[in-house]
């Protein structure tokens, strides 16, 4: 993912979207006006050992 450019997700994105809204009401150059990318993921956290989620630690 981080050897890409955002070039490449940009044509990816454009492909996408003129393949789900291909006609006259869609037309990507005009109708988007910027992209923006969040190259890393979200993370996510469960409970440890004793529990501290739930006791709102």
């Amino acid at each position: 993912m981080l050897c890409l450019e955002f070039s490449d997700y940009e044509e990816e994105i454009r492909n996408h979207l003129d393949g789900m809204l291909n006609g006259k009401l869609f037309d990507f150059d005009r109708d988007i006006v910027s992209i923006a990318m969040n190259y890393w993921v979200h993370g996510y956290t469960t409970g440890d050992p004793g529990n501290s989620t739930r006791i709102g630690r």
